[in-house]
């Protein structure tokens, strides 16, 4: 169940010198440093936290400790080969997360140590099978040895991550919850590393903070920067709601912008006939719907909290353009028995990308465009 914004922050407050100040909410900083720890250790210490379910690392199955796995083996190794001193190069280009190319360049090192020259390449295809890992050579240069040697490293470090908790998976999962769940904006509408969240959420989020400080302590005890989250009181004043109402709206117009794209791209797979089904769209377009209703509660919800009126979603040229392409595509379409029923689901996608008021007139127009299509149709198919 989704909580309710508050709207009397003066209720929370924060020691300030000799007094108390009331308090906006906190800014939250994210960092992350390469590591893991076994999954049962970090479940251990969710369960002490307290942390819900949903806001937990899942166990990884197959598919995303193979892609893990695969991408462990990028990178630059130094090796000896007699007195040359070699380096092999990895460069991994992706398929789809199941299917990945493998490019190893063996590179001579100068006498000067900067110089770098390739002797040798080395050209893999690995994918994910239900029988297994499939790891084949690119070309005949590519010795056998060095096959057997990757598959023997990818079975290896999947066999590893199947019971593992890296670091990208906790800081990634944490920052879907400060994001989604307790409705945090990226701060300064920078969408980076600092997140703005409500005042009322501290226990929520000392119980993430807990769990990244034991990560920290036993994945990163001797690096020099750490894993970690960093809550940086926010107080109360007018000048702080300001920011914070163009922060909410800057961000309300960036996840508009990824639904509409995401739309654009859909209908444009559809329109081609290629493997988006009407059925996927019309489940694509209900989910797109929520999100857009998440915006619009977003805006509602800080409006209320805020104690002013955050502006409303603008209709920019970008979307106008992406209007136009979806139209295009859903009258190139009209005629065919693949969008049947086209012009509700086309009302659907309009008033996302437009709004209410504004989609009645493209509504109208493809109405028009479908009618005069359909007898063409039936004609041609006579």
């Amino acid at each position: 169940m989704r909580r309710r914004m508050r709207m009397a922050w003066e209720k929370f407050m924060v020691a300030m010198g000799t007094g108390q100040v009331p308090l906006v909410g906190y800014i939250v900083g994210l960092s992350q440093r390469d590591g893991e720890v076994p999954y049962d250790e970090y479940e251990k210490w969710a369960n002490e936290a307290g942390i819900p379910a949903d806001e937990r690392v899942a166990r990884p199955d197959t598919g995303v400790a193979f892609s893990r796995a695969v991408g462990d083996m990028e990178g630059a190794v130094p090796t000896e080969e007699g007195r040359e001193v070699l380096k092999v190069k990895t460069a991994i280009k992706t398929v789809s997360r199941r299917e990945y190319f493998i490019v190893r360049e063996i590179i001579r090192v100068g006498a000067d140590g900067k110089n770098e020259f390739v002797i040798g390449k080395r050209s893999f295809r690995v994918k994910l099978e239900a029988a297994g890992t499939l790891v084949e050579r690119l070309d005949e240069s590519t010795p056998q040895e060095a096959v057997d040697e990757l598959r023997t490293r990818l079975a290896d470090r999947m066999r590893t991550l199947l019971n593992m908790v890296v670091s990208e998976w906790l800081v990634e999962k944490v920052r879907w919850v400060v994001q989604r769940k307790y409705e945090g904006i990226p701060y300064t509408a920078s969408r980076g590393g600092l997140w703005f969240v409500r005042a009322g959420l501290e226990a929520e989020l000392n119980r993430h903070s807990q769990v990244l400080a034991k990560f920290a302590e036993k994945a990163n005890r001797f690096s020099r920067y750490q894993t970690q989250m960093r809550l940086l009181p926010c107080v109360d004043s007018e000048e702080q709601r300001k920011w914070l109402s163009e922060d909410v709206h800057k961000e309300m117009q960036m996840r508009l912008k990824d639904v509409v794209s995401d739309l654009t791209e859909a209908v444009e797979r559809f329109a081609s006939g290629g493997e988006m089904s009407l059925e996927k769209l019309e489940k694509l377009i209900q989910t797109r719907v929520a999100a857009k209703q998440r915006i619009e509660d977003m805006r509602r919800q800080y409006s209320e909290l805020l104690g002013t009126e955050v502006p409303a979603l603008d209709i920019h040229a970008g979307m106008v353009k992406a209007m136009e392409t979806i139209r295009d595509r859903f009258e190139a379409i009209a005629s065919g028995d693949r969008i049947a029923g086209g012009t509700e689901l086309f009302g659907k996608v309009a008033e996302l990308v437009l709004g209410e008021e504004k989609a009645v007139d493209e509504v109208k127009r493809f109405s028009r465009v479908v009618s005069v299509a359909a007898p063409q149709a039936g004609a041609s198919s006579g």
